[in-house]
């Protein structure tokens, strides 16, 4: 059932999003393989990756009880708010998954 702004959080379970974050990894991994003619063609892998990951974490937190509502309002796209939420959360990272949070908090 959707709320006064229209959030259905049925819709968006944790596994749910970890579902189509699966979808856009996978996807971004065929890309990467793909000779495709464009000229930005590594920037979309990139995006398809990061947005992936964004989705990852955002499973991650519904697992954890975080509301669909609050993950749009407190968390955004962020990155760094949204592996620091995770992390507190009892999510662990490692050097590299720290390299690529920080590079996309610019």
């Amino acid at each position: 059932m959707n709320d006064a702004e229209g959030i259905n959080e049925t819709q968006t379970t944790a596994r749910g999003l970890f579902h189509l974050a699966h979808s856009y990894w996978r996807s971004a991994a065929a890309l990467k393989r793909r000779a495709v003619a464009a000229t930005h063609h590594g920037d979309v892998v990139w995006f398809l990756y990061c947005h992936a990951v964004e989705l990852y974490l955002k499973a991650f937190l519904r697992g954890e009880g975080v509301s669909v509502k609050d993950l749009h309002r407190k968390f955004g796209h962020s990155f760094p708010k949204l592996a620091n939420a995770a992390e507190q959360s009892g999510m662990r990272f490692d050097d590299e998954d720290r390299e690529v949070i920080a590079r996309q908090s610019g």
